[in-house]
């Protein structure tokens, strides 16, 4: 089962705004949490589609590594996050490929 954050992304960037890193604090508690403090999750970067695919690809990893880094920043093992890009291949809004909800970051649990 994924948990799809709303890390969401200026255009052409892999900062994570603030509201976005008040979200990420949250998840970093929870994945700390005696619950989910040995499972292993997939972070996974997402771009829209405006741009070239090679520049999104390595835009999507840029996201994801950054979200990693802030999550390692808040004591989660990073051993614990696979990070991944995956482009402009899985929009979320199809019917708008520049749409900005399309710039986002993936927590997806990776089954035992």
């Amino acid at each position: 089962m994924g948990y799809s954050t709303l890390v969401q992304f200026a255009y052409a960037s892999d900062q994570i705004s603030p509201d976005s890193a008040r979200d990420l604090k949250s998840l970093g508690k929870a994945l700390l949490s005696e619950k989910l403090a040995t499972e292993r999750f997939v972070v996974a970067g997402h771009t829209d589609a405006t741009g070239s695919a090679a520049y999104n690809q390595t835009l999507s990893e840029r996201r994801a590594a950054s979200v990693v880094r802030f999550l390692s920043a808040q004591g989660v093992d990073p051993q614990r996050l696979q990070s991944e890009g995956r482009g402009e291949r899985e929009l979320l809004y199809r019917q708008n490929p520049a749409a900005p909800k399309n710039r986002r970051v993936e927590i997806i649990k990776l089954a035992r």
